[in-house]
């Protein structure tokens, strides 16, 4: 009872001191919700979904996770390293199919999944590797039973699944949620502890095995990560031989265009005033030594305000901007322009 109130007092702790004042408090000033406004909700979560559809389509995202839990992220996308791939859910994937349960539909999905997936290196989408389910998986469910006699394990391997299931059942699958599993990688690498000193020489030896393979997937994760690879074919893709705005946008291609020509056109110094859709990618706009003054005059989408007096830019894109387009307007590429700003064109004409 007293670990009962302990963890309470804790949870409530931690929620009042780092979640409320992280973001949550605010959004239920803004959105009289702590997730956020109700467009962020509908395309993430479940919400307004009924019970049977949450169970099946969260049923299935279970499954997929177990796909992507099997899958060699890190790992450079060899044809040897895809075959590996492709026989280890070869069985899984047998199973699936026989049950005539469709993972691979649309439905409850923000993109479609693929048994058949390529390994990751990248965090926002890659599921602890080979690690995953050569060694932290066995621990987690070996500390679920009584074999370990470790009540602290079992704790932190009964967090780890609530973790997975929460997931599942929250909202539809998308493949980046591989980043939120770094957070439940806390909860259950503890349980590794059991399996670094073993007394069988067979365990011992499929330990080090394992750990050998994480590092070397680890070690490879780094030099061929997604979009920022050290070691390429074509040396124009290589991260460093890509200047400063590329390696920005490597990420974002699309914003590539854009964010040179305003990076050449607005002095290092200057304020703008800017109004973009809320998924840009507007880091970049702070300058190289982040020396430019951002001012989004449609923040939280709580209505268009004034242009800053102060401002000597605006930067819009049109499809958002409710005023005319004017002659001065500098169109920079996926639909941004760029106005210098003067007495005269402050307001909506």
């Amino acid at each position: 009872m007293s670990y009962f109130i302990f963890l309470s007092i804790s949870t409530l702790s931690a929620i009042s001191l780092l979640a409320l004042p992280a973001g949550y408090a605010e959004n239920y000033h803004y959105f009289k919700n702590p997730i956020g406004p109700e467009s962020v909700r509908t395309l993430h979560s479940f919400e307004n979904k009924t019970n049977q559809y949450i169970l099946i389509n969260g049923t299935k995202n279970i499954i997929r996770f177990g796909f992507e839990f099997l899958a060699l992220d890190g790992m450079p996308r060899s044809e040897k390293v895809l075959s590996i791939q492709n026989l280890i859910t070869r069985v899984p994937e047998k199973i699936v199919n026989a049950l005539e349960i469709d993972i691979e539909a649309r439905e409850g999905t923000l993109a479609r999944f693929r048994m058949q997936q390529k390994p990751a290196s990248h965090e926002d989408n890659s599921f602890w590797g080979s690690l995953g389910f050569s060694l932290i998986w066995i621990t987690v469910f070996l500390s679920l039973t009584n074999i370990t006699k470790s009540e602290d394990n079992k704790i932190l391997a009964v967090a780890t699944l609530t973790f997975i299931i929460s997931q599942a059942y929250a909202g539809p699958y998308d493949p980046w949620r591989g980043r939120y599993f770094t957070t439940a990688a806390i909860f259950a690498l503890p349980t590794v502890g059991m399996a670094l000193q073993p007394k069988n020489r067979l365990i011992r030896a499929y330990v080090f095995v394992a750990i050998f393979i994480g590092i070397t997937s680890a070690i490879s994760a780094v030099a061929f990560r997604t979009n920022s690879s050290l070691i390429t074919a074509s040396q124009e893709n290589k991260l460093f031989n890509l200047n400063r705005m590329e390696q920005l946008t490597r990420n974002s291609p699309l914003f590539y265009e854009p964010l040179k020509q305003f990076d050449e056109l607005v002095p290092p110094n200057a304020t703008v005033a800017v109004l973009l859709s809320s998924d840009s990618y507007e880091y970049p706009l702070f300058g190289k030594k982040l020396t430019r003054t951002i001012i989004p005059i449609n923040s939280f989408d709580q209505g268009l305000l004034p242009i800053p007096p102060n401002a000597d830019f605006l930067l819009y894109e049109r499809q958002r901007f409710p005023c005319l387009q004017l002659k001065e307007d500098i169109f920079l590429g996926n639909d941004w322009y760029l106005r210098p700003l003067s007495t005269n064109n402050r307001n909506c004409p």
